[in-house]
């Protein structure tokens, strides 16, 4: 590991988490192709997790704050436009039970996945049948407000799907959205705000990889922090560009994309092998 490396990844982090093309298999894209790369356990990957976490935090401040405070409000006797908010913080948090269960379920699978480029290939080829699937769904212009507790179970099932590296966690949660009649707006806000405990509780659950931090030498955790500021920096950029992209263009245009990298990663894993 070296700034250089440490930047890109950091680039490659911000930039893919939110856009619907798989953070995590452009990670283990990116890692396979860099020469002579090391790390020392997932420190690394969960530091610049928490660098996007923060960016989105940041984004959507004011959709959290008021989250929250529609909780307290309830809880001091108030009612008024408050109870939309809390009802959209119930829903989160029920879309993370699916998400949750499944995470559990295959997160030995999952941990063997992200040593395998082809792994990453195949599911980004996954991502983009998902994706271009959203093409042949023109939506019923329904708004946030209307997502009940189905669609929340099933877009939170998907997330719960996309921890495997190539499956876009952004690109199946708002293309369920969107598959459920949800408007794509709709389904990319939702989709923002359902990452933030996704995101926390993968932090947590692999909390112990911290102590890779005691055993690491400062200009290390230099490169480490330099390379999640980055990841924070730019995927805050991308989350905006996420947003205009899909008010004023189609979601499966991305699918091209997806296909065109999953294939080729394939073909130079079996041309490598």
């Amino acid at each position: 590991m070296n700034l250089g490396y440490a930047i890109l990844l950091g680039i490659t982090q911000g930039l893919t988490e939110f856009l619907p093309i798989s953070s995590s298999g452009h990670l283990v894209l990116m890692e396979s192709l860099l020469p002579a790369f090391s790390r020392r356990g997932i420190l690394f990957e969960i530091l610049l997790h928490t660098g996007t976490l923060i960016a989105v935090v940041l984004y959507f401040r004011r959709d959290i704050t008021r989250i929250l405070y529609s909780f307290w409000r309830k809880s001091s006797g108030q009612r008024g436009e408050s109870a939309q908010f809390r009802r959209l913080g119930w829903l989160i948090l029920l879309a993370m039970v699916p998400t949750a269960i499944v995470a559990l379920i295959l997160h030995s699978y999952v941990e063997k996945s992200f040593s395998s480029p082809l792994i990453a290939g195949l599911f980004l080829l996954i991502t983009a049948v998902i994706l271009f699937a959203t093409k042949f769904f023109k939506g019923k212009g329904r708004s946030i407000g209307t997502i009940g507790i189905k669609d929340s179970l099933i877009i939170g099932l998907m997330q719960g799907l996309a921890i495997f590296p190539g499956l876009s966690r952004s690109g199946a949660t708002i293309s369920a959205g969107i598959f459920a009649g949800v408007d794509k707006e709709a389904s990319a806000r939702f989709s923002f705000l359902l990452s933030i405990p996704a995101i926390a509780g993968a932090l947590l659950f692999d909390l112990k990889e911290l102590t890779y931090l005691a055993r690491a030498d400062i200009l290390l955790l230099g490169y480490y922090a330099v390379g999640a500021a980055v990841a924070g920096l730019v995927g805050y950029l991308s989350i905006g560009l996420l947003l205009r992209i899909v008010k004023r263009f189609r979601l499966y245009l991305f699918s091209y994309y997806c296909l065109a990298v999953g294939m080729t990663t394939i073909i130079l894993h079996l041309l490598k092998s």
